[in-house]
């Protein structure tokens, strides 16, 4: 072999090293600032869908931690509702934010959901299931339920895009009654 080949294979080898080195020194994003961006942008994506809609009833909106009792779970139990992270009660005209928010969960199911021949409630639930290691890509578990036998549950995948944002790249449907 020629010199100059050895030493551009030579320098090709430290420049693909170095690439590597830089890869794996980049810092990923925290992963509780992973979550709490999604669910901020979920809470809002959330609201921004009941606001404006005739309500039969009020609306809820739950994000609460993911549920550790079955952390594959992608049915209506993959929302934790014991653990609330933030809650919202869409009722009139208006949203409002419980200082109680566990009060606030079980006042709705008493009213609405488990209440003597009720057969309309508006709950909307999500948890962050999974975070990437880079921190770019995440998924949530996203239920909607509004009677005994209506409501559904959706695996969303959301990936940063470039401005820091996050969008919606898959929607999965998980459960339906």
């Amino acid at each position: 072999m020629s010199k100059v080949y050895q030493r551009n294979v030579m320098v090709m080898q430290v420049l693909a090293a170095a690439a590597m080195l830089v890869a794996a020194c980049t810092p990923a994003v925290p992963r509780e600032q992973v979550r709490q961006e999604v669910g901020a942008a979920m809470l809002a994506d959330l609201r921004a869908r009941a606001d404006g809609a005739g309500h039969e009833v009020p609306v809820i909106i739950i994000w609460a931690e993911a549920s550790t009792a079955d952390p594959e779970s992608r049915g209506p139990d993959a929302v934790d509702h014991d653990r609330p992270i933030e809650v919202l009660v869409y009722e009139g005209d208006g949203w409002s934010q419980p200082e109680d928010m566990r009060q606030a969960i079980e006042a709705y199911y008493a009213a609405y959901v488990n209440a003597a021949g009720s057969r309309r409630w508006d709950v909307r639930s999500f948890a962050v299931t999974q975070v990437s290691a880079d921190g770019n890509e995440a998924q949530v578990m996203v239920n909607s339920m509004c009677g005994p036998l209506c409501g559904q549950g959706t695996l969303v995948t959301l990936r940063r895009n470039e401005r820091g944002g996050w969008e919606t790249v898959k929607e999965e449907g998980t459960w339906i009654s």
